[in-house]
């Protein structure tokens, strides 16, 4: 994933001289609120932190999805507790020191670094984006590994002393980018397959000794039979698995329930007590 290829400004940093300054920098779009589709997000910490709870967790049902990615810039407020895992947000004394690892992103704004994360956000594990400091200056929150992320960074991207640097801003981003997860990642959802008991088997077969008009017919009937022994509890929950195989439509058999009728030992039954006409 390339940032410059999917950015978006949001919120009301969209609205204001960094938020330009940063639109400016990425080639990024200005957006109220998270786009359709997937890319990446930039917001202010602060817009963030002051929005209802709703909002929030619109944001980061978003920033959840596989290719997908919010990161909350400098200004945060300080000593609030927040959604994810009630992360939190410190003052510096001063600016933080750097060592030879530090990217060239966290030495040029160095200066205007004021702030560090002091729980709940998880560290990138990756020393380009850390910085070298022992300060934790950037977290992120995510599910599972294939899934979008939502971050955040103690430093201000947007800073003007980053101007004439705007490579090295979109390396230090593609850092980030390595971190999200991509929809192709995800496993597939394998379909559950119906494994039928006797008791399905039973119900079908009541169902086809007569022509039941709806639902809650065939249930009082199967509540009050004496042949079968249906649990009161069992009933509507048997009823329900059938249908959501398509054995059973309302309350009568279709074609492929039918099929899967004559097909299990109940096959004599269903031929000789309910002249149940064999599948085409």
């Amino acid at each position: 994933m390339n940032v410059l290829s999917s950015s978006h400004i949001i919120g009301k940093l969209a609205g204001n001289p960094r938020g330009k300054r940063l639109q400016k920098y990425l080639a990024a779009k200005l957006a109220v609120e998270p786009p359709e589709g997937t890319g990446w997000c930039f917001a202010s910490g602060q817009d963030y932190q002051t929005r209802t709870p709703a909002e929030q967790r619109k944001w980061l049902a978003w920033a959840a999805q596989p290719g997908n990615a919010i990161l909350l810039v400098p200004p945060f407020q300080t000593s609030v507790r927040n959604e994810p895992n009630h992360w939190e947000v410190a003052s510096l004394e001063g600016p933080p020191g750097l060592d030879d690892m530090a990217h060239r992103v966290l030495s040029l704004t160095q200066q205007e670094i004021s702030a560090s994360f002091t729980r709940g956000l998880a560290p990138t594990m990756n020393p380009l984006i850390e910085g070298g400091t022992r300060l934790q200056l950037s977290g992120l929150y995510r599910k599972h590994p294939a899934a979008g992320i939502f971050a955040a960074t103690a430093v201000p991207i947007w800073s003007l002393a980053l101007a004439d640097h705007v490579p090295v801003l979109v390396d230090w981003l593609n850092e980030w980018a390595r971190l999200v997860g991509r929809p192709e990642d995800v496993e597939p959802v394998k379909p559950s397959i119906f494994e039928p008991s006797q008791l399905h088997y039973s119900l079908m077969v009541y169902l086809a000794s007569d022509n039941f008009p709806d639902r809650e017919t065939a249930i009082q009937a199967l509540e009050g039979n004496d042949t079968f022994d249906f649990r009161d509890d069992d009933i509507h929950s048997l009823l329900d698995e059938v249908t959501a195989a398509q054995w059973v439509s309302n309350a009568t058999l279709t074609e492929s329930g039918r099929r899967a009728l004559m097909e299990s030992p109940y096959r004599p039954y269903a031929e000789v007590y309910l002249k149940l006409p064999p599948p085409p």
